[in-house]
């Protein structure tokens, strides 16, 4: 989580963005049970954002 942190700061992100996006991150990986990112591909994204979408209801203010 620090390398990304720091990249994102390295590329000026906002603060708010890069405590955004760590949160999200830290979900996907709650969500696949502590698996490491580079193990997971487009079937567990695909899987987490229906999850967000269908059971969290994040994405209702963009319908």
């Amino acid at each position: 989580m620090t390398q990304i942190s720091d990249f994102m700061y390295r590329k000026r992100y906002a603060k708010s963005t890069i405590e955004s996006y760590l949160f999200v991150i830290k979900g996907f990986i709650r969500f696949h049970n502590y698996k490491h990112p580079n193990t997971m591909g487009s079937v567990e994204v695909e899987t987490y954002l229906t999850h967000l979408a269908t059971v969290k209801g994040v994405f209702r203010s963009t319908n």
